[in-house]
């Protein structure tokens, strides 16, 4: 049965291989630890999925900040305050491992210490560890192949990562690791993106990451169980088959297992997932085939959302869907796990105001890491009372509340930003050679505003999706992997679902091109139109004057005519411009471009 071991002290150990602050990860030697450098020179080290789903906030890409050192208690960071430890080893093989850790407090102490394992699943939080003092943790991790965000086949995966994370004070120190393959049931999980392990930025602040619930669900078992999660952004019952995420389930899952799912939010948009129907259905399906296998299929509510009418009563938008899972489960004789129900006594007993601080910045729908821990807890607390027996003695709810701050604040780039990368910058694209706006192309995609890929297509028609991709950059507005569901024609999975999100949030999209209700995502962009989203923009940065009167230009729409006099007034058009002209990708490129260089 495999076995490794790593000691990371001055100390000699027998059986361990020694590491040093100097072993950076490489996938040839199989172990070692991340470090900014090392990850921006790895293409696969920078897929959440395959790795510890921590990434340096985009406008800190650039520096270096996990700094390494030896010392007698272990590697340690310095200056490691909010910034992960994080050490990678390769075990060559997907299956359950019993890891044993061993972090010491070093010269000074750790406190408000997190440790993550996997794809940024939390296993513990706020440990305080003495100067000196040897803490140690074992859990049981789950290692599974994994369809990554924006992929659309598996990707192996046998890898281990370790995040250590100092919230208060002290530097992570790492001492010993060791690993063993051990036998024990999975509860593998399907669902949406409020389910799923989403990536964190650092320095690191719970309240500022997105996070599903099931990354905090392995904190709540012993090490008799591990949790293997399949859920991603923008799924249904019906896309989490079609898109091959339950191939992978079937793949591995065995008897005495367990199989929970939690859909809706997505559902809800199709018709054909209506709650009674192909929703219920689905359920169904999945349940009858996850019995096949002799593993145990567990129902979970979908979480509810932070959404209030107008007269202040709450709008449960998910009624029929979590009735839709209860009847499947009394049909079936299948346990359900009451998350919406739990989730809506929670929003009403606080309120709209602070239940904000347990969702996501200008989000309604998905969690941070606060409110991912709540739900865990919630889900864990029903399955004590509902679920089998062997599976409920495993839990171990951990009793420590975790309150939010009342406000939560997420941090901005500094207003001197620029990409630290232009400097290292050669263009890919292959068909610019007679483009007119190579130039503003190329600053474009030195600032990282463009993908830097093979065909830029200069000549087609941009979209507006395409275009509030490229501003939202300009601006640095802090990117979004999620959707809340506001326009019937935009499925959360979509690649363009969270520049939809990040443009709802900021406002960027005059109510007049909405009016119909639907957002147009690939609907070719005007002159006009462009404009308009480039002057919202830049009124989240900048001030415009308030005495710009409507422009006079011939053929510009009525919304639109303040637009274009700011644009105007801030050197952004010309005078032969153009209003109902649609724009191609190349033309698109000179007005971001001025946008960029204003804000």
């Amino acid at each position: 049965m495999l076995q490794k071991k790593f000691n990371f002290t001055a100390s000699s150990k027998e059986d361990f291989v020694k590491v040093s602050a100097s072993d950076l990860y490489d996938a040839n030697k199989g172990y070692g630890f991340v470090t900014e450098a090392v990850r921006n020179a790895d293409e696969l080290l920078k897929i959440p999925e395959l790795n510890s789903a921590f990434d340096p906030w985009y406008w800190l890409a650039g520096e270096e900040l996990t700094k390494l050192s030896d010392s007698s208690y272990g590697v340690t960071l310095s200056d490691g305050k909010d910034i992960p430890l994080i050490f990678k080893a390769d075990l060559g093989k997907q299956g359950n491992y019993r890891i044993k850790l061993t972090i010491n407090g070093g010269a000074d102490g750790i406190n408000g210490l997190y440790i993550f394992t996997g794809r940024r699943r939390m296993m513990a939080r706020d440990i305080n560890i003495a100067p000196g003092e040897a803490y140690t943790a074992e859990y049981t991790i789950n290692i599974c192949d994994i369809v990554p965000r924006g992929k659309t086949e598996p990707y192996t995966d046998t890898t281990l990562d370790i995040a250590l994370v100092a919230s208060v004070s002290g530097n992570p120190t790492l001492a010993s690791l060791e690993i063993e393959a051990v036998d024990v049931p999975t509860i593998y999980i399907a669902g949406d993106s409020t389910v799923t392990d989403q990536s964190g930025a650092y320095p690191y602040d719970p309240g500022c990451c997105y996070s599903g619930w099931a990354q905090v669900f392995p904190m709540l078992f012993d090490t008799s169980v591990a949790v293997s999660n399949h859920a991603h952004s923008g799924l249904t019952t019906e896309s989490f088959r079609g898109e091959g995420h339950h191939a992978i389930v079937e793949k591995y899952i065995k008897p005495g297992d367990y199989f929970f799912m939690q859909f809706a939010h997505n559902d809800q948009k199709l018709q054909h997932l209506d709650a009674y129907g192909g929703y219920a259905n689905n359920l169904r399906r999945y349940v009858n085939e996850i019995r096949e296998k002799g593993a145990t299929p567990i129902i979970v509510t979908p979480i509810c959302r932070n959404t209030w009418k107008p007269d202040g009563t709450y709008n449960d938008l998910l009624f029929d869907y979590d009735k839709a899972c209860k009847q499947v489960g009394e049909e079936l004789s299948v346990p359900v796990l009451n998350l919406h129900d739990k989730s809506m006594a929670f929003i009403l007993e606080v309120g709209l105001e602070a239940a904000k601080s347990y969702y996501m910045h200008k989000d309604y729908t998905h969690s941070n890491d606060y409110g991912a821990y709540k739900m865990a807890h919630y889900v864990a607390e029903d399955l004590i009372k509902f679920g089998p027996k062997e599976l409920a003695d495993a839990v171990k709810l951990t009793g420590k509340e975790w309150v939010a701050p009342e406000k939560i604040i997420m941090p901005q780039p500094p207003a001197d930003f620029e990409d630290k990368s232009a400097s290292q910058f050669a263009m890919k694209f292959k068909d610019l050679d007679k483009c007119p706006e190579k130039d503003a192309i190329a600053a474009l995609t030195a600032k990282g505003i463009i993908p830097n890929e093979e065909n830029f297509r200069p000549n087609d028609i941009i979209t507006r999706v395409e275009a509030l991709a490229w501003i939202i950059k300009a601006v640095s507005f802090v990117p979004v992997n999620v959707y809340n569901d506001m326009y019937p024609d935009v499925i959360g999975h979509e690649w363009y679902a969270g520049t939809v999100e990040s443009a709802y949030q900021n406002k960027l999209v005059d109510a007049a091109l909405t009016a119909d209700g639907k957002f147009h995502p690939l609907e070719e962009v005007t002159a006009e139109q462009l404009v308009s989203f480039m002057i919202n923009a830049y009124k989240s940065r900048k001030n415009v004057s308030s005495d710009v009167a409507p422009c006079d230009i011939a053929g510009v729409s009525d919304y639109a005519k303040v637009y274009v006099a700011a644009a105007k007034k801030l050197n952004f058009i010309k005078d032969n411009f153009e209003a109902g002209k649609k724009l191609t990708r190349a033309e698109a490129c000179v007005y971001v471009k001025a946008l960029a260089e204003s804000v």
